[in-house]
């Protein structure tokens, strides 16, 4: 039997899809980015019916098993975010729903450096997080390695990417932007067709090639 209170959680949840922002919650800056991009962004997704976005804290998932939903998920990329606790649990979770996530990257760190090179993805699978929280080999009931790991941050930069700097930038571009990113959501691939790309690596090269050149 269904109570009350089961009743009014479930009408509390979002439903058909939503937007997700997600940070190094230790980099003030990243976290300010994700404030201004919420604000700015709102009135835009509310236009598509779209909920969010929601700044999402440490201790909160991208998706619940059982409530499975379009996720529209923003990175916002700052120096060393990838080898945050959280982010590489919510990149994780992000995996395993990569049917329902789709993904676009921020760079909103000067600082922040895209791991173009196999030299860079060896050190960040080095990186005390990486180690203690993926295997290098996937096993049990997770297929998920630090060869997944580094597949993933690859997809990742495949898509759109865009620089968003409050510190560097005037209001009225951050603005534009943050609208701009609102209306291409339509457009994002899944995370799951983006991994089964046959072409990722190629695609991964020819995106940062294009990212030194981004406004």
């Amino acid at each position: 039997m269904r109570t009350p209170c089961q009743d009014s959680a479930e009408s509390d949840r979002p439903s058909g899809s939503s937007c997700l922002l997600l940070a190094d919650h230790e980099d003030i800056e990243a976290l300010a980015t994700c404030h201004v991009l919420r604000s700015w962004m709102f009135p835009h997704l509310l236009q598509q019916r779209i909920h969010g976005p929601l700044v999402l804290s440490p201790t909160e998932r991208i998706m619940e098993l059982g409530y499975e939903e379009t996720k529209y998920v923003l990175i916002v990329c700052t120096k060393g975010c990838f080898e945050s606790e959280s982010m590489i649990r919510w990149l994780i979770q992000a995996y395993h729903f990569a049917q329902h996530c789709r993904i676009f990257t921020i760079i909103a760190d000067e600082e922040f450096h895209v791991q173009g090179a196999t030299a860079d993805f060896h050190n960040l699978a080095c990186s005390p997080n990486v180690l203690s929280m993926v295997p290098e080999t996937g096993s049990g009931d997770s297929n998920f390695s630090s060869s997944t790991y580094h597949a993933v941050i690859k997809a990742l930069f495949t898509q759109i990417a865009s620089r968003f700097s409050a510190r560097y930038s005037s209001e009225s571009t951050l603005k534009f932007k943050a609208a701009g990113y609102a209306q291409k959501l339509s457009e994002l691939q899944s995370l799951r067709g983006l991994l089964s790309n046959r072409g990722l690596s190629r695609v991964f090269e020819d995106a940062i090639n294009q990212i030194g050149s981004l406004q």
